[in-house]
């Protein structure tokens, strides 16, 4: 048995309890155009990851409940984009926006333009590829293109809500490698 007073386990030499950046992942965005998808993947500040919940319905008997689980329900997600005055990057979002609502005309698009195919992928710091989740039916719910303030020399932020019908996660053994349960 290991000392319990010991973290001799964590991130040993010999392997072993490594820990998960936060800053290794990609987004990689399933729009039409593919120069906006790899403008989008690039631009990337800051991202989600998926969060789910169940309702609970509740049973009752006698002088007491019981619960089960019901409904799914995946939460929005906000990913901050870099704003890049030589790139692409609020365009491609305004448009992929402009498909879900087109301020010109009113309209509201249907949702088999609109919804979108995102993939988050997380990787170890050797750039193995460990977590990946599809996230389905995604789109822009919320746009937020930054703001103006002639007291500050910070660099811009877009940031996006999006909403998706349901994350499908793809955890992979480092031992076995990348399987393609999300294809």
């Amino acid at each position: 048995m290991a000392n319990p007073l010991s973290a001799d386990h964590i991130a040993a030499s010999q392997g072993g309890f490594e820990p998960q950046r936060k800053n290794n992942f990609v987004m990689e965005f399933g729009v039409p155009n593919p120069d906006d998808a790899e403008v989008l993947r690039l631009s990337v500040k800051a991202g989600f990851l998926p969060n789910v919940e169940n309702d609970d319905i509740t049973i009752p008997w006698g002088n007491e409940e019981r619960y089960v689980a019901g409904k799914a329900k995946f939460a929005a997600g906000t990913v901050m984009f870099h704003d890049y005055v030589d790139q692409r990057t609020k365009e491609a979002l305004m448009t992929w926006r402009r498909q879900v609502y087109n301020e010109v005309n009113g309209a509201i698009g249907l949702a088999a333009f609109y919804k979108r195919e995102v993939r988050i992928i997380q990787f170890g710091p050797d750039g193995t590829i460990l977590k990946t989740w599809k996230l389905v039916g995604c789109f822009p719910r919320k746009l937020n293109p930054g703001e103006a303030d002639y007291s500050s020399g910070e660099a811009n932020v877009i940031e996006v809500e999006f909403r998706y019908d349901k994350a499908v996660p793809d955890f992979i053994d480092p031992a076995i490698g990348i399987q393609n349960a999300l294809a």
